[in-house]
């Protein structure tokens, strides 16, 4: 499995087993633990977006990262299962979509509020602004 998303808090956890010592990494990563015993790992930061994959350990309970790789943001919706993306975070698939959604919104409302809305102005225009509105809502950023 995989998941992408910023760090939001790291711990590193060491002890002493029957094998000699060891250093668990613990992030945080969309509100879930992902853990690791590989030390290559242990230089990312809170903050830092990351991309892991992870299996759960045979009881269920410990998310495994197999894998820790940094990340730019931008997910290929073909590596989450189900074609989901992970929590929190918008694609550029969701994005257009948004986007194409905002601009069928906007001349609806130009098409049913036309005088009231154009004026003088130029309507291609005022139908960009309806839009990038919506789309500002939407996405809230």
């Amino acid at each position: 499995m995989k998941e992408s998303g910023k760090i939001t808090k790291k711990e590193v956890h060491t002890g002493e087993g029957k094998n000699g010592p060891w250093v668990r990494i613990a992030y945080t990563v969309n509100g879930r633990i992902y853990s690791t015993f590989n030390e290559d790992f242990s230089g990312f930061k809170e903050g830092d977006m990351i991309e892991l994959e992870f299996e759960k350990d045979p009881t269920g309970k410990y998310n495994n990262a197999k894998t820790i790789v940094p990340f730019d943001g931008k997910a290929n919706l073909s590596s989450f299962k189900n074609n989901e993306a992970p929590i929190g975070e918008i694609v550029d698939t969701q994005r257009l979509i948004i986007r194409q959604n905002s601009i069928t919104n906007a001349n609806y409302i130009m098409r049913t509020c036309y005088e009231k809305l154009v004026g003088t102005e130029d309507p291609v225009e005022t139908l960009k602004k309806i839009a990038e509105k919506i789309e500002a809502w939407v996405l809230r950023e």
